[in-house]
Formats: C-alpha cells, structure tokens, sequence
C-alpha cells in the first residue's frame, strides 16, 4: 500500500503543476519573469507568488500568467513556455525540471516499495 500511495503522490505532484498538460500544435520557447503578484497563504505562513512570463514567437511578445504559485519566483527569472503553434497567445508555463525529478523519484520509490512487498 505505501508503494502505491507515493504512485498516487507523485501523479498528483504532476496534475497540480500542469507537468501533463499539452496544447494543440505545442511548441515551447523560453520566457521570463517580468512581474510577480503576490498571493497570500496564511495556511503556510509565507506569502506566495504567481509569476507574469513574457516569451516571444515570431517576433511578438506574449505574457502568460502561472496557474500555480510559488515563494521561490523571482523576477527576472528564465522558465519554459509551451505555446499553440497556430495560436501563440495560448501558453502555459511548464513546470521546473525539479518538478519531474521529483515526480520521477516518487514514482520510483513507489515502484522499489511494491516490488520488494511483492519478493517478501
């Protein structure tokens, strides 16, 4: 059951930061910080931040807006954009590659607990 439930944790690690996420015609392209609004956790304590990323195709310049949010953006920051090839102003931002190490190790982890349940 452990192994299982660090399964479950790593595909909802990956449902909740858009990591399966594809748009039509996807391509990506690298954008970047321009702004940061601040979005309160009291739960958590700190405060926590969607990040506003410009990226261009084709010489126009598009903004997106994080559907997650985050303490540690930052402006300025570099990040990966997947667009819609034929429509570049459908963007979303991909999550940082610590995102799938994680996921990946997670799933991993799960996969070594239920073999070893499975050999006892």
């Amino acid at each position: 059951m452990p192994g299982v439930i660090l399964i479950l944790m790593g595909l909802l690690m990956g449902l909740i930061s858009g990591a399966f996420r594809r748009l039509p015609n996807q391509r990506i392209t690298s954008g970047q910080v321009v702004s940061l609004e601040r979005a309160p956790n009291p739960e958590a304590g700190r405060t926590r931040y969607a990040a506003w990323v410009e990226y261009q195709v084709d010489g126009a310049v598009y903004t997106v807006k994080s559907r997650f949010r985050s303490s540690t953006f930052y402006t300025g920051q570099r990040m990966r954009v997947a667009y819609d090839q034929a429509a570049p102003q459908n963007a979303a931002i991909r999550p940082q590659r610590t995102v799938y190490l994680a996921m990946a190790a997670l799933f991993l982890a799960g996969a070594i607990v239920i073999a070893l349940s499975v050999l006892k």
